[in-house]
């Protein structure tokens, strides 16, 4: 946190997503990414994250801008402002790799995000994910559906029962991924505030981002998962190509596995063939 001092109080800047108190994370993120960039939005911005009320934030706004001030006053007290804002520039250019929350309202039931660094993801459900991620950021669909779609994907009500004294328990607290549930449940999704919605986009998409850079996946003897034809096709084509080589077993045992499972074998795989075709090349 950077400590500044603005009219004789002091506040407190956060350096990263982390330090964003949760309450303001959602209406800020919305601020952030999606309202339309004006002077107001600016200010919002600075206020959400100096935790100030809307009138104290006036207050600010009438000593420092007022227009009985000196216009060199005025042009000073606009720079401090112009400062504050580039305090905070890393919003637009940092991911978010940690929960925002560890549960979301949805009607009358608690859906728990999923894990960070995606730890119990299964293969399957990370594919479907980012396909709605694309789809939508790309606007392949028009409006918010596979917004919506992308958070009943990876949020889901929390599980039943003392499930984490089960042997088998993989650390994901949510009832398992049905792909087939997801469009009856995005209903409910689309009742979400916007802000809720858009911090729950930004930790996967950092999430994702973060997954990528953990494996070296270019230019595998498989299917590489880089750039795509359409959206997901690298995925959707290894979850085949593995599944015919029988590595985590058929195509629905393929989709169950770990994530970071398949990417590993990836990883590995690619290094192999690498290494073989370099001792081609030798002989």
């Amino acid at each position: 946190m950077l400590e500044i001092e603005l009219s004789k109080e002091k506040f407190y800047i956060p350096e990263n997503w982390s330090e964003v108190p949760v309450k303001s994370l959602p209406k800020l993120l919305e601020s952030v990414f999606v309202a339309q960039a004006t002077p107001e939005t600016y200010h919002q911005i600075l206020r959400l994250t100096l935790g100030i009320s809307d009138t104290t934030w006036g207050r600010f706004c009438y000593h420092y801008f007022r227009k009985d001030l000196p216009e060199d006053t005025r042009k000073q007290n606009a720079e401090i402002l112009h400062n504050l804002l580039m305090m905070v520039g890393w919003m637009w250019t940092e991911e978010m790799t940690t929960r925002p929350f560890d549960t979301v309202k949805v009607g009358t039931e608690e859906w728990v995000l999923f894990e960070e660094n995606l730890t119990s993801m299964s293969f399957g459900e990370l594919s479907d994910a980012y396909i709605h991620l694309l789809a939508f950021t790309k606007q392949l669909v028009e409006g918010d559906e596979r917004l919506h779609h992308l958070i009943a994907t990876i949020c889901r009500p929390r599980k039943e029962g003392d499930y984490t004294q089960d042997t088998h328990w993989n650390g994901d607290h949510r009832i398992p991924y049905n792909a087939h549930a997801v469009k009856e449940m995005s209903k409910k999704v689309a009742l979400l505030p916007e802000g809720t919605k858009v911090a729950i986009m930004v930790y996967f998409a950092g999430s994702v981002k973060q997954l990528f850079e953990q494996y070296d996946l270019m230019e595998t003897g498989v299917e590489s998962v880089g750039e795509d034809d359409y959206p997901g096709q690298g995925l959707i084509k290894n979850q085949h190509l593995l599944a015919e080589k029988g590595i985590f077993g058929n195509l629905d045992q393929t989709k169950q596995a770990n994530i970071h499972d398949v990417f590993l074998f990836l990883e590995e795989h690619r290094k192999d063939m690498k290494a073989q075709a370099e001792n081609q090349k030798a002989e």
